[in-house]
């Protein structure tokens, strides 16, 4: 998806139609989807419907936020940082959904994922090459993926909880 998306920002299109027209794209035809299975678009009941829009809030903004980061660093640094997505995931899960929590064996897991990540982006700064001595100018692209996951894991935590409020999987 980064690859896609870079590729797609060097066709002289502005990043935010870019990601307008995406999203539009997606929401009409899934909009359409439902009306033709005959169900409600959003979800069954007051519950459900509030975390479906919720989670799709969080999407929204995540892929903003995505498109963003996209602008600017690099690809592969931008790879390197998605790669935080579990531990993001556990920690949202851990916190929002009921009768789920982290183990130990998922706190080991989430210490390497963050130190692997660290040592990625330290080591030679993610694979790219960098404008200053310390990398800095890639902060602001940094923290709008780093934004950007933790949306996306949010989205994915309220789906599940809209979806243990009744709703249809084909809604989300």
């Amino acid at each position: 998806n980064p690859v896609a998306v870079k590729a797609a920002f060097t066709s002289g299109w502005p990043p935010l139609i870019l990601g307008i027209m995406r999203m539009g794209f997606i929401g009409l035809f899934f909009l359409g989807w439902s009306r033709l299975a005959g169900e409600h678009p959003v979800g069954p009941n007051r519950e459900a419907r509030r975390f479906a829009l919720i989670a799709a809030f969080c999407k929204g903004l995540g892929v903003l936020f995505f498109y963003a980061a996209l602008v600017m660093i690099p690809v592969n640094r931008a790879v390197i940082l998605s790669t935080i997505s579990p531990m993001v995931n556990l920690a949202l899960v851990h916190f929002i959904l009921d009768h789920e929590r982290v183990r130990k064996h998922h706190i080991l897991g989430i210490i390497v994922t963050f130190t692997g990540t660290i040592a990625l982006l330290l080591s030679r700064h993610g694979g790219s090459v960098p404008t200053t001595v310390n990398g800095s100018e890639y902060l602001p692209g940094d923290m709008a993926m780093i934004a950007s996951v933790i949306l996306h894991q949010a989205m994915i935590v309220f789906e599940k909880k809209s979806l243990n409020h009744g709703t249809n999987p084909r809604q989300l």
